[in-house]
């Protein structure tokens, strides 16, 4: 595809997710929405919409030789943490950032929205660009890539990008924390595809996964529920976002150093560093190249590292009480940035591993 063929359809897809994120914004601003239904909302995807999703997604599409070939994806998310925490600590010393603003720059350099923006972003990739289009099973390929990536971060969110934040001592950090609703769907989806199949006394033979995903399965109802529920995901998952925006203080000063440098870190040099990773991952024979889902991983990792900080950074803030403010503009002015290096990196990221 031509480069600008690619800008069209990146932007489309970015666009796409603005539009979403939109109507949070809007019923924020007419007072429909307010920060205690956002937080229920939140709760809602947290403790239902995206466990079924992730349940229904890894039941129907995983297996044991494909959870072998994407090991990689949770050691990435590893790798980007601490690689982008090392950074962000190189960017306070070089840039001389103020005292009280530290801890938020390694943080935000750290810990990515690996989770709500990626998701609605890759199925807009899948729907939009031609080489995904009209292949249905692509779009639930995505989300696996993006859940195996995740399987790490929430842990090291609620445990090492507290302490950044906070200082709270690890012995405060509970199991719920780290074993967290989506992990026990990922958990559920990967049993039920796994499971063996059995013979039963009668001769025939049955298979949970089977029961669950075919039509004359008679689990199929539960796996259509799942469905069902979590295709709600994406859209809640924008509203909160855009709704979680309507709140931040975007006239509240802030550090330049901080926001220039964290802008830089997060949105740029990891990303650029990123890709020689992928590259060296394809060379190496550890990431797999040539086929349409290939690509799409390869362009998954990509979106991992170029995203914008977590949004739970600031729920964190708000738990310890310290910069919720400075933490709620320093998202917002990145938010604001990554729409245009998001767009640019999907581009050269389609361009590159195609």
């Amino acid at each position: 595809m031509q480069t600008l063929g690619l800008f069209y359809y990146s932007a489309q897809a970015i666009f796409t997710i603005v539009l979403m994120s939109a109507g949070g914004i809007i019923l924020a601003k007419c007072k429909i929405l307010d920060r205690d239904s956002l937080q229920i909302l939140s709760k809602i995807i947290f403790y239902l919409l995206l466990p079924c999703m992730l349940f229904a997604s890894f039941a129907q599409s995983i297996s044991i030789d494909r959870l072998k070939e994407l090991w990689i994806l949770p050691v990435t998310g590893v790798i980007y943490i601490l690689g982008g925490i090392a950074l962000g600590a190189t960017a306070v010393k070089l840039l001389g950032i103020r005292t009280e603003y530290r801890n938020i720059v390694k943080a935000s350099s750290g810990f990515a929205n690996a989770m709500y923006l990626p998701i609605p972003l890759v199925a807009a990739i899948c729907s939009i660009f031609p080489e995904f289009a009209g292949k249905p099973e692509i779009k639930t390929l995505g989300m696996i890539f993006v859940s195996m990536f995740l399987i790490a971060f929430n842990p090291m969110m609620w445990t090492l990008g507290y302490n950044i934040i906070g200082e709270k001592p690890h012995s405060s950090i509970r199991f719920t924390d780290l074993v967290t609703p989506p992990v026990w769907g990922i958990i559920a989806g990967i049993v039920a595809a796994s499971l063996p199949e059995m013979q039963l006394a009668s001769g025939k033979i049955f298979s949970i996964r089977a029961a669950l995903c075919e039509t004359t399965g008679f689990l199929h109802p539960l796996f259509t529920t799942c469905v069902s529920l979590g295709n709600a995901v994406v859209p809640c998952a924008m509203i909160v976002l855009g709704g979680s925006f309507a709140f931040s203080p975007i006239k509240k000063h802030f550090d330049r150093k901080s926001i220039s440098a964290v802008i830089c870190v997060k949105l740029l040099i990891l990303p650029i560093l990123a890709i020689f990773y992928i590259k060296l991952l394809m060379g190496c024979g550890i990431l797999p190249h040539g086929k349409i889902e290939d690509t799409l991983l390869a362009l998954v990792i990509l979106i991992e590292a170029a995203v914008p900080p977590a949004t739970s950074l600031i729920v964190i803030s708000s738990l310890q009480q310290k910069n919720v403010e400075e933490m709620g503009s320093l998202l917002l002015w990145l938010y604001l940035m990554s729409l245009i290096t998001l767009t640019l990196f999907i581009v050269v990221g389609m361009k590159i591993f195609q």
